[in-house]
């Protein structure tokens, strides 16, 4: 009898275990699979030197969602057309690089989505606090949020939305309107005037695909511009070609509406550019979807 029972309060404290066990793995896939799921929404921005001494400026946005959605973009100003660029996200090894070429516009665009079926298998997972790495140069670190980097002269991504006065250090860029003219000396040598074209300058062009029966057409708008200024807009491919170009001239309230017909996705990811101020902005949606 005292023989049986034993045996039942072993096999009683063996199921008790057993539960136990399978209760703490349970939580902690649940909490694996809670990370996973979270949201990533970050991104970067910084400069890097190219092999002649002159500087590149290389903006980047990395988003997952769950159900494994996920994009990347990646975008930089200033490379020297022809030079070969490794860009990776590890400062001791590159397990995953990403081998571009400069442009004839000096620029590389990378855009990757799960949703387009481009996003590359062996993608690391990117968090806050990753640094994006350009030729061996720590180029940015990665934080939580989200930019509209453009590539413009000066850097400062889409005019004035970004408070870029700061940036520079002289604390006022954005109250004078026009970065330089007070003469406060900021060091960029160009205030706000996003890329050389003096004033008139001030906004920021945007493009994307139009979907919902026009596959091939990309439409586009100017805002912040001068009232009553022209424009001369272009349309340029993956390769750096200009497949189009037009004259816009804005409204009473600085904003143009553009469109470009007859785009050809085997060309994409395409850029637009103001092309009167050295403004170049990457075409948002997917081409032909």
């Amino acid at each position: 009898m005292g023989v049986d029972r034993l045996r039942d309060d072993r096999l009683r404290m063996n199921r008790w275990a057993a539960g136990v066990s399978i209760l703490a793995a349970g939580l902690m896939l649940g909490m694996a699979n809670e990370a996973s799921a979270q949201r990533v929404q970050i991104e970067c921005r910084g400069f890097g030197t190219n092999d002649d001494g002159s500087t590149f400026e290389a903006g980047s946005e990395y988003e997952h969602r769950p159900g494994d959605r996920t994009r990347f973009d990646l975008l930089l100003c200033g490379v020297t057309p022809g030079a070969d660029y490794v860009i990776c996200f590890s400062a001791d090894s590159c397990d995953f690089v990403i081998s571009a070429q400069g442009s004839s516009n000096g620029q590389i665009f990378v855009r990757y989505r799960t949703d387009d079926g481009n996003f590359p298998p062996d993608f690391p997972f990117l968090a806050s606090g990753d640094v994006l790495y350009v030729n061996d140069q720590a180029v940015a670190v990665y934080t939580n949020g989200e930019n509209n980097f453009n590539c413009n002269s000066n850097g400062n991504g889409n005019g004035n939305e970004n408070e870029n006065g700061n940036e520079n250090g002289n604390g006022n860029g954005n109250e004078n309107g026009n970065g330089n003219e007070n003469g406060n000396g900021n060091g960029n040598g160009n205030g706000n005037d996003n890329g050389g074209g003096g004033q008139g300058c001030q906004g920021a062009i945007k493009a994307k695909y139009a979907q919902r029966g026009d596959p091939d057409k990309v439409k586009g708008k100017l805002k912040g511009y001068d009232a009553g200024a022209t424009y001369v807009v272009s349309l340029i491919n993956s390769g750096g070609t200009v497949v189009g170009t037009q004259s816009i001239t804005t409204s009473s309230d600085g904003r143009a509406k553009f469109t470009f017909s007859g785009v050809t996705c085997s060309g994409a990811p395409h850029t637009v550019s103001n092309d009167t101020c050295g403004q170049v902005s990457a075409v948002t949606r997917v081409c032909g979807g």
